[in-house]
């Protein structure tokens, strides 16, 4: 039986002959107007093509202020999140509504 690394059911992730991941990812500076935690969308963009195909559904339990959902939902995949945070969480929901239009 095949088991797959990623905890995906369906479609695999076709890493196009590179088969692993870097540990090093060139960035660029985040919008802080938003939070002084925001961070760029680079990251959470490499991360999510490596490991995931479309449609698939990317789970971030530590939403924020959205950043993850947007690069998820750029990429088109489908987008699942949580935040304890109230205002936290409405904010997500502007930051990935706008980028969504």
């Amino acid at each position: 039986m095949e088991t797959n690394p990623f905890l995906v059911q369906g479609s695999k992730p076709n890493i196009a002959g590179d088969y692993f991941i870097h540990d090093v990812i060139e960035s660029k500076p985040p919008d802080k107007t938003l939070n002084d935690w925001a961070r760029s969308t680079v990251e959470a963009e490499y991360l999510i093509s490596k490991l995931t195909v479309e449609n698939q559904i990317v789970f971030y339990p530590m939403t924020g202020i959205g950043t993850t959902g947007i690069a998820a939902l750029k990429l088109r995949r489908q987008f699942l999140g949580m935040e304890k945070d109230v205002e936290t969480f409405g904010d997500a929901k502007r930051n990935i509504s706008k980028k969504q239009l």
